[in-house]
C-alpha cells in the first residue's frame, strides 16, 4: 500500500476534471493472503480472497464542494500524481462506502475501487 501526503489526483468524470490534493492511500493487490492453524497450532495452510484495488482520498472541504457528487459514481477514471513523478492509472472505479465528512477538521474522505483489476503505474524516466 502507498501514501503520499503531498500528491494530487484527478477524477475525470463525465469529461469534468476534479482535483484532489491531500492524504491519498492506494493499494494495488488483487488478492489477499492469509494463513490459517490447525488445532495443534501449526500452519495448516494458506486462504487467498480476491479484493479490488482500491484508493482512499481525503482533502479539505470547500464551502461551495457538493458531496453528493460521488454518490453511486461509477465507471471513473482517476489518475494520481505522486510527488516522485510516479503516475497512478485508475479505470473503471466504483465508489464505495460512505463518503465521511469531518466537520471539525473541515474536510472529507472518499474511496473507490476498480473494477477493471490492477491499475496502471506510469514510472518516471531518469
Amino acid at each position: 500500500m502507498s501514501k503520499f501526503d503531498t500528491g494530487t489526483a484527478s477524477i475525470l468524470l463525465n469529461d469534468q476534471i476534479l482535483n484532489v490534493k491531500g492524504d491519498i492511500t492506494w493499494s494495488t493487490q488483487k488478492t489477499t493472503k492469509e494463513t490459517f492453524r490447525s488445532s495443534n497450532g501449526a500452519v495448516g495452510g494458506t486462504k487467498y480472497s480476491p479484493i479490488n484495488p482500491m484508493i482512499t482520498m481525503k482533502k479539505m472541504e470547500a464551502g461551495d464542494f457538493d458531496t453528493s457528487i460521488f454518490d453511486d459514481m461509477t465507471g471513473v477514471t482517476i489518475v494520481c500524481n505522486e510527488r516522485n513523478g510516479k503516475q497512478i492509472i485508475f479505470t473503471d472505479c466504483t465508489q464505495v462506502g460512505e463518503v465521511i465528512v469531518d466537520a471539525i477538521e473541515g474536510e472529507y474522505s472518499v474511496k473507490f475501487e476498480s473494477m477493471s483489476g490492477r491499475p496502471k503505474e506510469v514510472l518516471t524516466t531518469a
